[in-house]
């Protein structure tokens, strides 16, 4: 098992994107910063993979990969967890809202690193990543975590994950880069979703690149299911349009 300190962080300009993706308002910047330097202080983010042939122990990869792929568990760390629970208690259901929201963005920056650090290590490209509850059957994370042997992440008979900011994964593996996904949105089927990145699906890698001069800020993800908690938050506001749309229908 290999075992990688993540490093990851949010400059001004991406803590501002997160709040217009979350509907914020600009006169919330300097609480929102306040909540992300908390989160920051005592921030742990780390990925614990194992590489190699996994075809037999998962059929259901069978098809999406021809190279070795990892086994992987991305965790921020208990910190947010605790975070969250002393704002909750105190009363501070503003705090810990955004705590959950800048978690969301940081979640995805993990993934970013390592499926980079993946690819310093192996010279192959995540091209497609398979979630337990996902493409795979939810049992699965048990493979996943006998095979990945840790301390830091458990989950219970139900299969949640402690702490709560974690999530396991199969990653597959090319060496052809023209596979790798643009983005957390390019593989999703729901164009109307307000969240959604600009540019994403097919070539928009090299838009992404042109516009901003940099990587996307989330490549060679695809189809990432994110927990419960998170789904809320992003397709929320869609959620309420369809209610109000409906009942002006009736």
């Amino acid at each position: 098992m290999e075992k990688i300190q993540l490093q990851i962080s949010l400059s001004d300009d991406e803590l501002k994107t997160a709040m217009s993706r979350y509907h914020y308002e600009d006169a919330d910047f300097l609480l929102f910063s306040q909540v992300y330097g908390e989160i920051m202080e005592r921030l742990q983010p780390v990925g614990m993979y194992v590489y190699g042939p996994f075809r037999q122990e998962f059929p259901e990869a069978e098809e999406e990969t021809e190279e070795n792929g990892c086994q992987v568990i991305v965790s921020l760390g208990g910190w947010p967890d605790r975070l969250q629970e002393k704002d909750t208690s105190r009363g501070m259901l503003t705090e810990s809202f955004m705590a959950e929201c800048i978690c969301t963005e940081l979640l995805l920056q993990a993934y970013e690193d390592m499926n980079k650090k993946i690819r310093e290590k192996y010279g192959l490209w995540v091209k497609k990543m398979l979630f337990p509850g996902g493409e795979l059957p939810l049992e699965s994370m048990e493979k996943i975590f006998r095979n990945v042997s840790q301390e830091e992440v458990h989950y219970n008979q139900c299969y949640v994950l402690s702490p709560k900011k974690s999530v396991a994964y199969l990653a597959m593996l090319t060496r052809n880069k023209d596979e790798i996904c643009a983005g957390i949105c390019a593989s999703c089927a729901r164009m109307d979703c307000p969240n959604r990145q600009l540019g994403a699906g097919k070539g928009a890698a090299v838009n992404m690149e042109k516009d901003h001069h940099r990587e996307p800020m989330w490549p060679d993800m695809s189809g990432v299911p994110l927990p419960y908690g998170y789904q809320r938050i992003f397709h929320r506001n869609t959620a309420e349009k369809e209610s109000v749309r409906g009942k002006k229908d009736e």
